[in-house]
């Protein structure tokens, strides 16, 4: 083999083992951050994930992007009136989360230009292998369950009797 290319071969392996510790180095920093969480105003958007477990209000006009939103755990989320553009791929309102535009007594549309639109994007997932937004209150063991906040009891019963659902007081059939 000429010496270049000999030389080439080695500054190359040497430039790939680099840039491979330096991508599984961005990626491990992803993963980390494979979300957005909001505490004040909320962010236009990165596009990613966002979880909200603290107040957290879209007061400025413009075009927020988002894509799974979970408000769980306390969390608010509150559109003021103002010209706003929500895009996100699903939002879930877990149990001990809020999610509101407005108040009763000036809503969404009282200030001149006050505009809320709520967009919901994405592929049909079609009904056989879709994957919905996944849950994320904490279960007893601190992890998601998958109950998003609903008791076992009540999760478990999935429509086969009346149940009264502790954090509302409604007492209707529950379904998963």
């Amino acid at each position: 083999m000429d010496r270049s290319i000999r030389t080439l071969a080695r500054v190359t392996m040497a430039t790939l083992a680099v840039g491979t510790v330096l991508v599984a180095g961005g990626f491990s920093d992803v993963a980390a951050q494979a979300f957005d969480t909001c505490s004040g105003s909320l962010p236009f958007g990165s596009g990613r994930d966002l979880r909200i477990t603290t107040a957290c209000k879209v007061d400025k006009p413009g075009t927020y992007k988002y894509a799974n939103v979970n408000i769980y755990k306390g969390g608010s989320l509150t559109f003021q009136d103002k010209a706003i553009e929500f895009w996100a791929r699903s939002i879930l309102i877990e149990n001990q989360g809020t999610l509101s535009a407005g108040t009763p007594t000036k809503p969404i549309g009282t200030i001149a230009g006050g505009k809320l639109t709520i967009v919901l994007y994405g592929e049909d997932q079609g009904t056989v292998n879709g994957k919905g937004i996944v849950c994320q209150y904490p279960g007893t063991d601190n992890k998601p369950d998958g109950r998003c906040g609903i008791p076992k009891t009540e999760w478990d019963s999935n429509g086969a009797s009346k149940v009264t659902l502790k954090s509302t007081g409604v007492t209707d059939y529950f379904y998963q």
